[in-house]
């Protein structure tokens, strides 16, 4: 396992690995102090030290003026003076940055903002030793700080739940199982892992994940595989504890908002009602399918909506025959079959054409 360029005494794993995976992009050169003067300049600091005069003091003992006179300036002079200090060359950023440690950095400060420097340093855009070495030891700091059980601040309680296969589970989940046995492991590599499983297999054994770190270390791991593959084991742990937000489906819908829609569409899709100006578009009644008969609605000579009931529907489309009304001048105005009587049909009034 490589070795981190500190060793971390937050309280919580994931802060530790944040902490240690934060110094080692420092010593490898991937962030400098500079660029941690950008994002976390002296007002950013002292605010975050507004209760912790110990802290503000250890500040201020890199100053001519001395750790003394931390209590007697507030936060905004403060900030000026060590911004003074820097200016004159009084104040040296490694040393600010010394005391102001990665452990400091993510106890204080929001780890988003943290996580987005390391990615802005883009460590793993060429593959040289450096950023093997980088990646070698996050994938080995997140399987030792055990960031991939449930419980991993109690080591002993987490095996006897029988947690240690996630540890290295979680690792294989982001990369991928099939990544073990693709054509980037070569031949030997993937004879190694397979060798690990029929062993395991003959003493009685389960195949663990952790076999197939044993079979081919880290170190080696990363010469072999490209780094798209590996980087979303860094995610994974990112995304588990909050350090970025999780990434929206592509066919998520948003949800409604509710000034806009009345509360019975609020959980439907369905766009905001039209203004008062609008006319609404109407669409001609349509069957539900070709053997269901259409829908009429009748209208008399006074423009009065009718009802007619089933038996009314069939002598007007002619199924049940009513008695032919009287003779009539105007033939075109009749419903229905030719008449047979001299009975008039009772119903509705005749529809006329045109």
């Amino acid at each position: 396992m490589t070795t981190a360029a500190n060793d971390s005494q937050l309280p919580k794993n994931e802060e530790r690995f944040l902490s240690k995976y934060l110094s080692f992009l420092l010593a490898l050169g991937y962030i400098t102090v500079e660029k941690l003067y950008e994002i976390f300049p002296p007002l950013a600091l002292f605010t975050r030290y507004e209760k912790e005069m110990e802290r503000r003091r250890a500040i201020f003992s890199l100053t001519k003026l001395g750790s003394g006179y931390a209590e007697e300036f507030d936060l905004a002079a403060s900030a000026v003076i060590l911004t003074k200090g820097v200016k004159l060359g009084d104040v040296k950023l490694d040393d600010l940055y010394r005391v102001v440690s990665p452990d400091e950095l993510v106890r204080v400060h929001d780890r988003k903002v943290l996580y987005a420097l390391t990615k802005d340093a883009k460590p793993f855009a060429t593959k040289d030793d450096k950023s093997r070495q980088l990646m070698a030891h996050a994938i080995d700091d997140m399987i030792a700080e055990r960031l991939g059980s449930d419980n991993p601040a109690d080591v002993q309680a987490d095996r006897e739940a029988g947690n240690g296969v996630k540890v290295h589970q979680f690792v294989i989940d982001a990369i991928g199982e099939l990544t073990f046995v693709s054509d980037h492991i070569p031949e030997e590599a993937r004879g190694r892992i397979f060798k690990a499983g029929l062993d395991a297999h003959k003493t009685g054994l389960k195949f663990t994940p952790d076999l197939i770190f044993d079979a081919v270390p880290t170190s080696e791991l990363v010469g072999y595989v490209p780094f798209d593959k590996l980087e979303p084991a860094i995610e994974a742990v990112a995304l588990k504890f909050g350090w970025i937000d999780p990434p929206k489906a592509a066919w998520e819908v948003p949800k409604p908002d509710a000034s806009v829609l009345p509360p019975e569409v609020l959980d439907s899709v369905a766009p905001p009602p039209p203004t008062e100006d609008a006319t609404p578009a109407t669409d001609p009644p349509k069957a539900k399918n070709d053997l269901e008969e259409p829908e009429i609605e009748m209208t008399g000579g006074d423009g009065l909506t009718l009802d007619a009931d089933d038996s009314d529907v069939d002598q007007l489309l002619g199924s049940n025959p009513p008695p032919a009304p009287a003779e009539d001048d105007d033939e075109k105005t009749r419903v229905g079959p030719p008449p047979n009587d001299k009975k008039k049909l009772k119903g509705p009034p005749p529809l006329k054409r045109g």
